[in-house]
């Protein structure tokens, strides 16, 4: 416990280190709800309405913190830490792990920016609301950290971190249904879309704001399972790095 405690405090420290970027994270799905809401907020149209997109938009900030995990993973491994890492009793599991605990307080300050600008421009305010903020901290941004994880974890350079994280922030915005509304598509576009975690992250924080609990527990398991494995799969790519 006191080696996880000492790299999650060193990973915090490294986050908040470059100030211009940390902002930007933080804010930047506030930004993009106050352009979307402005564009079509005032539109009768069911989608646009300010309790269906905004869940959205907060999940898909997410994906901006995965990519802050992979360059700071990334930009380890190409330094003498990793090394030292190797070298010493801490465990890979350790090492991963306390970038989770790491990206907590930021996804925590994220939504809590987000749901305040939110509640000003009228989104309606209730204890489910809390709960689903609850369920996208613990769920859905665990899922995008590990996904940060990985690409951290792979790629060799912070170079190579970026493009392989802005292949899930595409895979987001357009199959999680931030941009477009998936229902209205249908067949097997929707069908493909339900099997894969950015949708099931969206709908679970909606279901959540609702009171619909028993539906959420679909999109809570799918999501769920996913961050699981790509977790495990880091830890696995890790440890053979380490032993190699």
């Amino acid at each position: 416990m006191k080696r996880l405690f000492a790299l999650t405090l060193r990973n915090i420290k490294e986050i908040i280190r470059d100030i211009t970027s940390l902002i930007f994270c933080l804010i930047l799905p506030s930004v993009m709800f106050i352009l979307l809401y402005l564009l079509f907020g005032k539109m009768d149209v069911e989608m646009f309405q300010i309790d269906n997109f905004a869940p959205g938009i907060a999940s898909f900030g997410f994906s901006f913190i995965m990519l802050y995990i992979a360059l700071t993973v990334s930009a380890d491994g190409s330094s003498a830490l990793v090394s030292r890492i190797y070298a010493s009793p801490t465990r890979s599991i350790e090492y991963l792990f306390s970038f989770i605990l790491a990206s907590i307080p930021l996804t925590l300050a994220q939504l809590l920016i987000f749901y305040a600008l939110a509640l000003i421009f009228g989104i309606t305010f209730s204890g489910y609301l809390l709960l689903s903020i609850v369920f996208m901290l613990l769920i859905t941004a665990i899922f995008y950290s590990a996904c940060g994880l990985l690409f951290g974890v792979l790629a060799k350079s912070e170079k190579q971190a970026g493009p392989l994280c802005s292949i899930i922030i595409s895979s987001a915005g357009m199959l999680g249904g931030v941009w477009l509304p998936i229902e209205s598509i249908g067949g097997a576009f929707l069908t493909v879309c339900k099997c894969l975690p950015f949708y099931n992250g969206i709908n679970l924080a909606k279901l959540v704001a609702s009171g619909e609990f028993i539906k959420a527990l679909a999109p809570m398991g799918i999501t769920l399972a996913y961050a699981l494995v790509i977790f495990i799969i880091t830890a696995i790519v890790f440890s053979r790095k380490r032993k190699g």
